[in-house]
């Protein structure tokens, strides 16, 4: 898949970008509002390594937070246990706090401090508010001193409000603030609540019952119900929540307290359309730019992206898909695949590969997929045009042959989509190793059928 479980998402107003975690795929993406893929921040592979943009290894992050006045984004690495800042001018990745290692008990605050799972995380002035799924607290990280401290959350796994140091939380995931409050999703409970920022303040709880409390039921926040909801972002005197297991995008009015449904009819799958139709797969997180939610649908490997004004759902489109190639760590190797041997004659001039895609898909026209070819001995086989466009399903590569033998490599880049369905779309490398022996009476037409399994 292009993308692999993406987790949070950030929009900036001003550069017209979003950004997102691609979890599974170890890495953030920055996309224009139009699907543009415009960088990629991360190789790959699993690490806790700073560095340039290209070399940085985080391990399944989740939360993004995008500050563009100070032109970073900051980062909740999530099975890293730390906190990360990525610079946009400087085009590197700096460690904030943790070191790799999971926190065990309630941890200690202070500098170099190990942390527990952080999910999500938003600025307030100096500021880093976390939500550390882990312990069930709320933390700060002070930008300034890189000083951890325990905000809300006494560690008991509940749903118990009271002052911010003697209450209970259950697994937050999701944080955002109005300026004035935090509000989170304290997922285990199937909750929403709010945190005062003064220090001296109080836990409330908006929506939630407790562990067994759960459903889908749109109201009054006394009836209302969400299920193990994960995202919650503020706009505009409202919350608006990813109730991850409901497959839905509900909305809570902090004025009336009622929960509204928006998008999604609760039945998990991809669909498009009507907002009333249509589906989605436990969304994660969510951010309001350009009058649009964008939605990391996480199920559905996919970003989502619905218009209050039309009342429609669709799926973001991405585009240059090229660049999601650049960082494909040592985990996701290319498949290699060794054939039969082969035998040729001297006079052929050429070397067809044969692609068979998976049924149902074609190639992607805005996508360059294509083929490097290459030979362990290029006195027997030279390869006259080592880079091809792949833009059919026959792929013709010039060839000078003698007699002799040789391997010719084949390594192919497609990029491919789903009959109808532009915005679900894969990648896939795979290389071929071709054992070659040319003899002056062999066949003059030599075709490698390369079938491409899965979609």
């Amino acid at each position: 898949m292009l993308l692999s479980f993406p987790g949070k998402i950030a929009a900036g107003e001003k550069s017209g970008t979003i950004v997102f975690s691609d979890s599974n795929h170890n890495r953030i993406v920055i996309a224009g509002l139009d699907g543009e893929i415009k960088d990629v921040i991360g190789d790959g592979s699993v690490g806790l390594q700073d560095g340039p943009f290209e070399s940085a290894r985080f391990f399944r992050p989740q939360g993004v937070f995008l500050d563009e006045p100070a032109g970073a984004i900051y980062v909740a690495d999530t099975e890293n246990h730390a906190i990360r800042k990525i610079d946009l001018s400087l085009r590197v990745v700096t460690t904030l706090s943790g070191d790799g290692q999971q926190a065990s008990g309630p941890g200690r605050e202070g500098k170099g401090v190990r942390l527990n799972s952080p999910w999500d995380l938003v600025r307030v002035g100096g500021l880093l508010y976390i939500a550390m799924a882990g312990p069930h607290q709320l933390w700060t990280l002070d930008l300034a001193t890189s000083e951890a401290r325990v905000h809300a959350g006494s560690g008991r796994e509940d749903i118990i409000d009271g002052p911010l140091k003697s209450c209970a939380l259950a697994q937050p995931s999701g944080i955002t603030t109005d300026g004035a409050r935090l509000y989170f999703a304290d997922s285990e409970v199937s909750a929403i609540r709010s945190a005062d920022l003064d220090p001296g303040g109080r836990v409330e709880t908006l929506i939630g019952q407790g562990l067994f409390e759960c459903g889908d039921i749109d109201g009054p926040r006394q009836i209302a119900r969400l299920q193990h909801c994960i995202g919650v972002h503020y706009h505009d005197s409202a919350l608006y929540v990813a109730d991850t297991y409901n497959h839905k995008l509900r909305r809570y009015d902090l004025k009336t307290k009622e929960l509204t449904t928006l998008a999604g009819s609760g039945v998990r799958g991809w669909k498009d359309g009507d907002a009333r139709i249509a589906q989605l797969n436990e969304p994660n997180g969510l951010c309001f730019v350009d009058g649009r939610w964008f939605i990391t649908d996480t199920n559905n490997n996919l970003i989502r992206v619905f218009d209050p004004k039309s009342n429609q759902l669709s799926t973001l489109t991405l585009k240059h898909l090229e660049r999601l190639s650049r960082s494909r760590g040592a985990d996701i190797n290319p498949n290699i695949i060794r054939l039969e041997p082969q035998i040729v004659s001297a006079h052929a001039s050429q070397l067809l590969i044969e692609i068979e895609l998976p049924p149902g898909t074609h190639l992607n026209a805005g996508a360059p997929s294509h083929l490097r070819a290459s030979s362990t001995n290029s006195k027997v086989a030279a390869i006259e045009n080592a880079t091809l466009d792949v833009q059919a399903p026959l792929v013709a590569i010039p060839i000078r042959l003698t007699p002799g033998e040789t391997v010719v490599q084949a390594a192919l880049s497609l990029y491919y989509c789903r009959e109808g369905e532009e915005a679900l779309c894969f990648f896939r490398e795979e290389r071929l190793e071709i054992p070659v022996r040319v003899t002056p009476d062999g066949p003059e037409v030599l075709t490698i059928a390369c079938r491409i399994d899965g979609a």
